[in-house]
């Protein structure tokens, strides 16, 4: 992803070069603090993504694959300590505004409210700013509430009406292109489908 403010930027790479981080961009202050977080996260890309192809590669019994898999879910672990830790120590950049904002990072609301206070009124008045404080400071939904019907489509095209699934439990699974979490999750999902599918709805 790449953010841009009212600047001048100037954006240098290698067409056929398919990896977006060698990229190099100057001129963008959000773009300046997207580079310090992808600087700290990047020994825990490598391993992760070594890991990854260990398992898409190698002929695994289940038990390693399972082992892999928690190996796996662990640095993802550590990734998303980092990136809480980058956003708490950097309310002074917008980049840790959006990545409050576009991942839920599972702060409670009282270090949302704290987070959203701390950022600079400039930031507060972004669309990031402004669904910051909609998160923070609004309870929309409770525990024990109702789920509101909605309809989308998955990744076959298919659409899903909510109030038209039947079965007890529905399990909603939203996922991203070049998500390493979604990734995981989908091939959990996909062993558990066969299983529970009488009594649950996997969408």
């Amino acid at each position: 992803d790449l953010y841009f403010g009212n600047e001048t930027v100037s954006v240098d790479g290698d067409f056929n070069d398919k990896n977006p981080r060698s990229l190099k961009i100057e001129g963008s202050q959000t773009m300046d603090g997207k580079k310090v977080l992808e600087d700290m996260l990047l020994p825990y890309r490598n391993k992760r993504d070594s890991i990854k192809q260990v398992v898409k590669t190698s002929t695994l019994n289940e038990t390693e694959e399972q082992a892999k898999w928690k190996e796996y879910k662990a640095i993802f672990d550590q990734m998303d300590r980092v990136e809480r830790e980058f956003i708490v120590a950097n309310t002074d950049k917008l980049y840790a505004l959006i990545l409050l904002v576009d991942y839920d990072r599972g702060f409670e609301k009282d270090t949302l409210q704290r987070l959203y206070n701390q950022f600079p009124q400039e930031a507060r008045k972004t669309r990031y700013g402004q669904k910051l404080k909609f998160i923070a400071f609004e309870d929309v939904i409770k525990d024990g509430d109702p789920c509101f019907s909605f309809t989308a489509s998955d990744f076959n095209g298919k659409t899903h009406n909510l109030s038209g699934i039947k079965t007890d439990y529905v399990l909603l699974n939203f996922c991203r292109p070049r998500c390493a979490g979604c990734d995981l999750a989908l091939q959990q999902i996909s062993k558990l489908n066969p299983i529970y599918k009488d009594s649950i709805t996997f969408v």
